[in-house]
């Protein structure tokens, strides 16, 4: 058997050789290289909607009045006051307020509706109720109940005062109070009241 390799056959292992050498070669290079990362994929901005400052939707005021009066003899009365107010606007409510006034000889009923207007303090951001100036009118009806008559009328009253934050919901409200009617001939009432709070909520 003739061991020798002819020169053509010799020629084409040769090559095919060389063909593995450069495949080999190739491909550590390509593993050498660095793969690119992917570009990080940007994630989508949320607006936030814009900080406001909340805006009070209800009030309730309560107060009282005890009063000792002298004519022809000595009477006592006692008053309850309570108010609610509406916002409809940030400088603007729709007010209600009831008065109780128990005297020793009959019992009065008055209940009056109206707007109450607000004033900010001076360079105050925030034009809500909260620690505010105030003015309200009213104008409503009277009763006045005896234990021998009942009797109706016209009542009407103006307050004015200013609202101080004691809390976030809490406010202490001294005011200026004008009450009159039509069944009194006395004419209208003038009051400081020193001790009144509201409450408020939305």
């Amino acid at each position: 058997m003739n061991t020798k390799m002819s020169r053509p056959c010799l020629s084409v292992l040769t090559g095919l050789l060389a063909f593995q050498v450069l495949s080999a070669m190739g491909v550590a290079q390509a593993e050498d290289q660095p793969v690119a990362s992917a570009a990080p994929i940007a994630s989508p901005t949320v607006s936030q909607p814009p900080v406001t400052e909340r805006l009070i939707v209800s009030e309730f005021d309560a107060s009282s009045r005890s009063s000792l009066r002298y004519k022809a003899g000595a009477s006592s009365e006692f008053w309850v006051i309570a108010g609610y107010h509406r916002t409809l606007v940030e400088s603007l409510q729709a007010s209600a307020r009831i008065f109780l006034d128990f005297a020793e000889t009959m019992t009065i009923f008055d209940l009056v509706l109206g707007p109450t207007l607000n004033f900010p303090v001076f360079g105050a951001a925030h034009e809500g109720p909260e620690n505010s100036f105030f003015l309200s009118f009213g104008a409503g009806i009277r009763c006045e109940k005896a234990p021998k008559a009942t009797q109706y009328g016209f009542s009407y009253s103006v307050e004015t005062g200013k609202r101080f934050t004691v809390t976030k919901s809490i406010n202490y409200k001294p005011e200026f109070r004008i009450t009159g009617n039509t069944i009194s001939t006395n004419g209208p009432d003038v009051d400081f009241i020193p001790l009144q709070f509201s409450f408020f909520w939305e």
